[in-house]
């Protein structure tokens, strides 16, 4: 059984028609994550030891993939001109006769870093859209389901990278 994952944009309608994420883009894929920066035999941030984690976070963009709906001007657009986006919010729920919204993630200050487009004629595939954001904040809310089917207690995260000392903004490759 799969889940379903449904992004919400400030500003930017998708063509989802289910009834909780109406208007919203569904995603048919989606990535993001980072690494702590650590040194290997060397001295860095005041750390002897080899193999310690310097204290410097390396966010990776958000990345996502949707079949090409009314969105995706609006992405291309926002690409284009360096559109700041107040709030991304990306809810991941699990699909069956039952489905809970399980997995929130909101990104805060949001540009949209790459737009691209792909199709292939003859295949009788819709063209999707890949596109890639950065942020300046990043929540994270999990639940899981409990064997009655309800929703456990939610497990949540926050980072803020304009608060942080140390950190950089790389891109996954």
């Amino acid at each position: 059984m799969a889940d379903d994952y449904f992004l919400k944009i400030d500003g930017i309608e998708g063509e989802s028609q289910d009834a909780r994420h109406k208007g919203e883009i569904a995603l048919d894929a989606w990535s993001f994550g980072g690494a702590a920066e650590e040194t290997v035999g060397g001295k860095l941030s005041g750390l002897a030891r080899p193999g310690v984690a310097s204290g410097r976070f390396n966010a990776q963009d958000f990345q996502f993939m949707a079949k090409i709906s009314k969105a995706s001007p609006m992405l291309f657009q926002a690409c284009a001109t360096a559109k700041h986006l107040p709030r991304v919010t990306m809810t991941g729920r699990k699909a069956g006769d039952n489905p809970q919204d399980y997995l929130k993630i909101t990104l805060s200050e949001v540009l949209i870093t790459s737009y691209q487009q792909s199709g292939a004629g003859g295949t009788g595939t819709v063209p999707v859209d890949q596109v890639s954001c950065n942020f300046a904040r990043i929540d994270i809310e999990y639940r899981g389901i409990n064997p009655d089917g309800s929703l456990g207690s939610p497990v949540s995260a926050s980072f803020d990278l304009k608060k942080k000392p140390g950190l950089s903004r790389g891109r996954r490759r």
